[in-house]
């Protein structure tokens, strides 16, 4: 499993961040929202299913420097969506995690 968490030699080509000469598998070099640098690093990724908050620990990403926006290399998102199939299908156990969950009552206009 950590294999395949491992981050791909990646290479520069027109201001774009690509795995592999000729692959359309990219990300950008900086941040969409700020334009803040990207830097390899590792993130949680969260996702709320009807009751069930799921947490994925210490994934790989290139994070914003400025605002902090993560991004995936399709690769890992690929085996982000894999573990949460597997956790759908019963075949991972996780271990439950403290969580507060507080809803947004105010109608702002």
């Amino acid at each position: 499993m950590q294999e395949l968490l491992q981050f791909i030699n990646l290479k520069k080509k027109n201001g774009l961040i690509i795995e592999k000469e000729g692959m359309n598998k990219m990300i950008p070099e900086t941040c969409t929202f700020c334009k803040g640098k990207l830097s390899k690093g590792r993130t949680d990724f969260t996702a709320k299913l009807k009751n069930t908050v799921v947490s994925i620990t210490n994934v790989p990403a290139y994070i914003c420097d400025h605002c902090g926006e993560s991004y995936f290399t399709p690769d890992t998102s690929k085996y982000i969506d894999k573990i949460m199939q597997e956790f759908h299908s019963g075949k991972f156990l996780a271990h439950p995690i403290p969580a507060g969950e507080i809803e947004f009552e105010k109608e702002i206009v």
